[in-house]
């Protein structure tokens, strides 16, 4: 988020007041997981990590680019990751990680919210084509939704019904795509 309010300082002043909005969110979530990870005994950068979100979102070329590819792809996508993983904590037993990711879920859907409102104010209104046009090369619709789809939570997040009905029956004409 603190990337795009730099990346795109000519956007209107509401949009990067959101964007600051989400950071501090962010950041409220990421310690929350600092401390969850305290707690069952390890700390955050004892395990390896992947930059591969970081090698993705300077591709997004413009403002609409960014809220396709992170608010309504990744933050849209964690609304089945957290369930699933909430899910799966659940089965091993571990009710409080599973309650901190469905915690975590209900910010994301006021981000995801975000997205939805300046995707449309950037391009018009939410539309599948126009989406999955917005989203930097490599990424596609395969990379922005979990299982089980969560076609409650993004509908309630603001998507329209025939954008999920796309989304969720996609599949890539060319692989990666």
């Amino acid at each position: 988020m603190a990337w795009a309010i730099l990346a795109f300082p000519e956007t209107p002043r509401e949009f990067r007041s959101g964007l600051l909005r989400i950071a501090f969110d962010e950041i409220r979530h990421m310690g929350l997981y600092a401390a969850h990870i305290e707690r069952l005994g390890h700390c955050v950068g004892a395990f390896a990590v992947r930059d591969w979100f970081w090698e993705r979102i300077p591709a997004c070329a413009n403002p609409a680019s960014f809220v396709a590819t992170m608010g309504l792809g990744f933050e849209s996508a964690n609304l089945e990751h957290a369930a699933s993983f909430a899910a799966r904590f659940r089965l091993a037993g571990d009710d409080e990680s599973a309650f901190l990711q469905e915690f975590i879920a209900q910010d994301e859907m006021a981000h995801v919210r975000f997205g939805a409102k300046w995707f449309a104010a950037f391009t018009g209104p939410l539309e599948f084509e126009r989406w999955r046009r917005a989203l930097p090369r490599p990424l596609s619709p395969m990379l922005m939704k979990g299982q089980p789809f969560a076609r409650e939570a993004r509908h309630h997040a603001g998507f329209p019904s025939d954008f999920l009905d796309r989304l969720e029956a996609w599949l890539p004409d060319t692989p990666g795509f």
